[in-house]
């Protein structure tokens, strides 16, 4: 599995928040891909700014999640797929964690499902306020 992060939009993009949280749903998001990518696969990382919310994708390309379970994604001790985590163990609380840290943060966090094409995991963060640039008056 190789990572691949498209490029940041133009100019800086800045969320007042707590950078260990926002880098520890990341590390969940990025585990969970690779235990669910195909050797020699790509996880694609993305960061957008839509508005006033920076929003950052991890998509896999794993065989995704069925329809039936999509709804327990986020429950403390769901697992996506138990049976397909190229044999590591989980205890299926990292997506619960994740959710839970992002609301704290006034963030949002969802996914994204493509039938047999794997998942996309997905934070929005609210953006600060540009500053003028330096120009005063």
């Amino acid at each position: 599995m190789s990572a691949t992060t498209y490029p940041p939009p133009p100019g800086k993009i800045l969320a007042f928040t707590n950078s260990e949280r926002v880098s520890q749903v990341l590390d969940n998001f990025l585990s969970n891909a690779a235990k669910f990518t195909s050797s020699g696969d790509v996880v694609y990382v993305s960061l957008e700014r839509i508005d006033r919310t920076a929003r950052i994708d991890v998509t896999d390309h794993g065989i995704g999640k069925p329809v039936e379970k999509q709804k327990d994604i986020f429950s403390a001790f769901h697992q996506i797929n138990p049976d397909t985590t190229a044999g590591n163990k989980s205890s299926g609380l990292g997506l619960s964690i994740a959710k839970q840290l992002i609301d704290l943060l006034g963030g949002r966090v969802g996914f994204q499902f493509v039938d047999g094409k794997g998942l996309t995991f997905w934070i929005e963060l609210n953006v600060m306020s540009e500053p003028d640039g330096g120009h005063s008056g």
